[in-house]
């Protein structure tokens, strides 16, 4: 009887997912053994840039190949700053250096602001 040793790598992507003995798949971007036969969900991409979508897909295990390339389980949107005001935070200050004094206060939103970005203090 004949024992044969099957390693078997793809390289899809940029990303590497080996053929077990055993017929079932390994990920090595985090999605473990897959046994054969079974279809996972999974992401091409672990980070995405501003206004480009997180996509799932999925790919299947089938004799110890996975038909598609190695996925990651799951992806994260890079949110974008305002020019040092963290995505998501809010800051207050003065419509005008100028009198009068009124406050406003703008949130950033992925790298817009939701106004002008306002003054730190005011002269009346």
């Amino acid at each position: 009887m004949k024992t044969y040793l099957a390693f078997i790598a793809f390289v899809m992507i940029g990303q590497l997912s080996v053929a077990n003995t055993n017929g079932s798949c390994s990920s090595s971007l985090g999605l473990g053994i897959i046994q054969n036969g079974e279809t996972v969900s999974g992401y091409l991409i672990s980070i995405s840039l501003p206004g480009t979508p997180c996509f799932s897909t999925t790919v299947t295990c089938i004799n110890g190949n996975l038909n598609g390339p190695d996925l990651y389980p799951s992806c994260s949107d890079i949110l974008q700053d305002c020019a040092g005001i963290p995505n998501g935070s809010s800051v207050t200050g003065y419509i005008s250096p100028l009198a009068p004094c009124i406050l406003t206060t703008v949130t950033c939103s992925n790298g817009s602001l939701s106004g002008p970005e306002p003054f730190s203090s005011c002269n009346e």
